[in-house]
């Protein structure tokens, strides 16, 4: 090979690693994300029949997602319900996107 080419060669492998590493980066990131609702979210019986909760409260996931449903703002789901933090409603989110990947569906 002669050193030319060597040089052009070594100079796109450089470039795909530089790609390659950065895309890992990014899905390291997303992957620490997708599990943060497991700290946010508790499941207790006593609680509400055991429906998921945002932890510390008394305030359910799918009356979180109820709200979004019918339009309400973030701001306004705040301003209402005060003990909830905008993160607790990204949480809602997080364990709902998680409940429906793990749901399967079967045609009768």
């Amino acid at each position: 090979m002669t050193n030319k080419l060597f040089k052009k060669v070594f100079y796109y492998i450089k470039i795909y690693i530089s790609k390659l590493y950065k895309l890992v980066n990014k899905f390291k990131i997303r992957m620490e994300n997708i599990d943060n609702w497991r700290d946010h979210v508790e499941i207790n019986p006593d609680v509400l029949v055991g429906k998921p909760i945002i932890r510390g409260t008394r305030i359910g996931i799918d009356f979180i997602l109820e709200l979004l449903a019918q339009k309400w703002t973030i701001n306004e789901i705040l301003k209402n319900y005060p003990q909830l933090k905008e993160k607790d409603i990204q949480t809602a989110l997080e364990y709902s996107a998680h409940a429906i990947k793990l749901e399967s569906v079967y045609p009768l």
